[in-house]
């Protein structure tokens, strides 16, 4: 109970301290119902990242003892980097105990979370996916959060913060999301351009081959004809 007490206290401090200095990357909190369960959306990617225009939907699971432990933490959007609904294993998630320091915060974990997702390096709970994924991901996240009602009771509040209309939320309630549907026919379309290249070219190489017998065969004619009329 003083453990549950400590950890309250401490997340309560935090949660005041990112609302007074807010973050122009991340938003972070708890549900209403449970202190220990965080929500977390990931945006304002930099110009050159896969993930601009993404809006990546998370959550820590925050243990009781905090934070002398490590909490765990899932994405809820999927993003190209990160399995959904798979606990990440990072030098500050509970896989982890060993490396965890109780200096580490919510929010300088949302800002490490953010820098190991432009890495390659492999981890329990990653995916490989190239960049043109995951800016299809990236493309169609904002899409899939207003699908999810746990997003919008949570998050409707910072819309304005995270340049969400209202118009947005009302036409993706009526639409199932298709950033999985999306994926397959445009990669269908650039293979489709490639064979259509790929016919091209067969057929200019068809076209010069037969030029070439046709110049060959009058050559031929020509020499032959040049050879008989020369010896009469």
């Amino acid at each position: 109970m003083a453990n549950n007490q400590i950890s309250t206290q401490r997340l309560m401090r935090e949660k005041q301290k990112m609302e007074q200095n807010p973050s122009d990357t991340f938003l972070a909190l708890p549900t209403r119902q449970n202190i220990f369960e965080w929500h977390f959306v990931l945006f304002n990617f930099a110009n050159d990242s896969p993930y601009k225009g993404g809006q990546f939907h998370g959550i820590i699971h925050i243990p009781s003892d905090y934070p002398l432990k490590p909490p765990s933490i899932k994405f809820v959007t999927p993003n190209g980097r990160f399995a959904v609904g798979e606990k990440i294993c990072l030098s500050f998630t509970n896989y982890h105990p060993e490396t965890w320091s109780s200096s580490w915060t919510i929010a300088s974990m949302l800002i490490g979370l953010i820098s190991f997702m432009h890495t390659n390096e492999k981890t329990v709970g990653g995916v490989d996916c190239n960049n043109y994924q995951k800016q299809i991901y990236a493309k169609q996240s904002i899409k899939h959060n207003l699908l999810n009602p746990q997003f919008i009771e949570l998050f409707s509040p910072h819309f304005e913060k995270l340049s969400i209309r209202l118009n947005e939320t009302q036409e993706s309630q009526s639409q199932q999301p298709d950033f999985q549907v999306n994926l397959l026919p445009q990669r269908q379309e650039e293979q489709a351009d490639i064979n259509a290249n790929n016919n091209n070219i067969n057929n200019n190489n068809a076209a010069r081959k037969l030029i070439v017998l046709i110049v060959l065969l009058l050559a031929v004619i020509l020499l032959m004809s040049y050879v008989i009329f020369g010896l009469i």
